[in-house]
């Protein structure tokens, strides 16, 4: 009964509230905007222009916080937008051309959705690496029953005061009714096959690319469908040409979907991923990867928030096999993980000899995997044109008590470049191995993984004066509660002419392994250096 003027100012004042109320995200800034200029059109009496109102947010969000740009949330709630605008644009050619004769509500809501998914496809893929088809058909499903769950919600604010708490838990329910609903239906589409198409993170030529085709594909159906009536009057050899036109924009399209994936570099690597005070080295060769150890004490949930994610992004679905140093957490809480939730298709899971009778490997046993094997010194794998050696086992007596000292030691082997993986092993244990029959494999390596995060038991000087790397990598955390790495550790590497890497000051490494050599580049500074043969 207001009139107009203050209802747009009430219907605006209500819509900033809410705004503010959820947190101003960019995807609630863009909707409020939109709908302030909705309710302006019609007290003007103009009519509300879609783009208009979607560009004014933009730039007003780009105003208050230009790097808004580069959030997921951003790019997804823009995206979405578009693309009901290119679906309704499209819906309301196929009525004009008489394709579509009957409206319906369903299908044009299919068509949004579709047309939603489509947009934001290339975003989606390069924030979380895989896409769900389902969720065109899921969309249908959730969208229209999030009305119950915001009208619950507010409710149960507005009911919850002293002496309506009762009707406040009844407001709640049909909210709390529809969210188990979207739970439900969330797990039965997850469990089917195909749900998730992983794809890795694309490049920016393949986002490119995409979006050119798509917006010719816009153009020519928008474009065609218009003139169809006009079309069918044509003679059939112009038709044909129309219709070969078609075909090949159709297979552009098909080749622009499958373009949006992560491109594997041609030359082998090992990745070393910054998790903090722990260890994870991700190594491709050939179409093989193995991942060497996965486990952080610094970081939470960092199988789940930064090992899947990273294999994600590399379109990893399989890794042909997992090695384990030793069980402790910074080491294998990350693969744990993995394996319990079958987040990985593991083939061969390689536990130090040791793991055979020690309870500490029995939750990584107990993982999904193909096969599970115990590592002894000698061990021979091939991936590739690069192989995995075991050179010590870790079956010391004093292992029996020290997890550390469990810990098993991989040469990696490609040409004429090797890199050493120590695990936790101590100055002992180095003694131990250059005792052993394999102690001249580990000499003159390229790369060394410092034991122990660089702590004072390991890198003893007889053991790096005989390994003799030119690089030494260190995985640990700035100022971690543990003190590493040690200053005699680091007097010990700088003595040797070792050159450090530290993942606080590099963040993550890909060591690049060509036939001319190898290039380590640093995720935080650049390329460090090359090396050539």
């Amino acid at each position: 009964r207001l009139s107009e003027e203050l209802s747009l100012a009430a219907s605006s004042l209500c819509t900033f509230l809410y705004v503010c109320l959820t947190g101003a995200s960019a995807s609630a800034v863009r909707a409020g905007i939109m709908l302030i200029v909705n309710l302006s059109a019609r007290k003007a009496g103009r009519s509300y222009d879609l783009l208009t109102a979607l560009s004014l947010s933009f730039l007003v969000l780009l105003w208050k916080e230009p790097y808004t740009v580069f959030l997921s949330g951003f790019q997804l709630s823009f995206g979405a937008m578009a693309g009901i605008f290119l679906g309704n644009e499209v819906t309301r050619s196929l009525y004009r051309c008489g394709t579509l004769e009957k409206r319906s509500g369903l299908l044009s809501s299919f068509l949004s959705s579709l047309w939603v998914t489509i947009v934001t496809l290339p975003v989606t893929v390069s924030n979380y690496y895989f896409f769900p088809p389902y969720s065109v058909l899921l969309n249908l499903a959730v969208i229209p029953l999030m009305t119950v769950v915001m009208v619950s919600g507010l409710c149960v604010l507005a009911l919850g005061i002293p002496g309506l708490w009762s009707l406040s838990s009844a407001a709640a329910a049909p909210g709390h009714y529809v969210l188990k609903f979207y739970e439900w239906i969330c797990g039965k589409v997850s469990s089917l096959p195909f749900s998730k198409i992983v794809t890795g993170k694309p490049g920016p030529a393949g986002i490119l690319f995409y979006y050119v085709i798509l917006a010719v594909c816009f153009v020519f159906l928008t474009t065609e469908l218009s003139v169809r009536k006009k079309r069918d009057r044509e003679s059939r050899k112009r038709q044909r040409k129309r219709n070969g036109c078609r075909i090949a924009l159709t297979a552009a399209s098909l080749g622009a979907v499958v373009f949006l994936r992560y491109r594997e570099p041609e030359h082998a690597y090992v990745e070393v991923l910054d998790v903090g005070q722990g260890d994870c080295f991700h190594i491709h060769e050939e179409g093989t990867d193995i991942l060497i150890d996965g486990g952080s004490s610094g970081y939470d949930k960092v199988g789940e928030n930064l090992i899947e994610p990273y294999l994600l992004s590399r379109g990893i679905r399989k890794l042909d096999a997992v090695i384990v140093s030793h069980a402790d957490s910074d080491h294998v809480n990350g693969i744990e993980y993995l394996l319990q939730e079958g987040k990985a298709d593991v083939g061969i899971l390689l536990l130090p000899a040791m793991g055979e009778t020690d309870e500490k490997y029995d939750r990584l046993k107990a993982g999904k995997c193909r096969e599970v094997r115990y590592l002894k010194a000698g061990d021979r794998f091939r991936a590739g044109s690069a192989s995995l050696t075991c050179l010590y086992s870790g079956e010391s007596a004093a292992a029996r008590s020290d997890t550390n000292r469990q810990s098993s030691v991989v040469l990696y082997e490609r040409g004429d470049f090797s890199m050493l993986f120590t695990g936790d092993m101590t100055k002992e244990d180095e003694l131990l191995l250059m005792a052993s029959a394999y102690g001249g494999m580990a000499e003159n390596v390229d790369i060394l993984k410092v034991a122990h995060h660089g702590s004072k038991t390991a890198s003893g000087e007889a053991f790096l004066n005989k390994a003799a790397p030119t690089y030494a990598v260190l995985s640990y955390r700035k100022n971690n509660r543990f003190g590493h790495p040690h200053e005699e550790t680091l007097k010990a590497l700088s003595g040797a002419g070792v050159r450090m890497l530290k993942t606080p000051e590099t963040g993550a490494m890909k060591i690049c392994v060509k036939e001319e050599g190898y290039v380590i580049e640093s995720f935080r500074n650049g390329i460090q250096s090359m090396k050539t043969k």
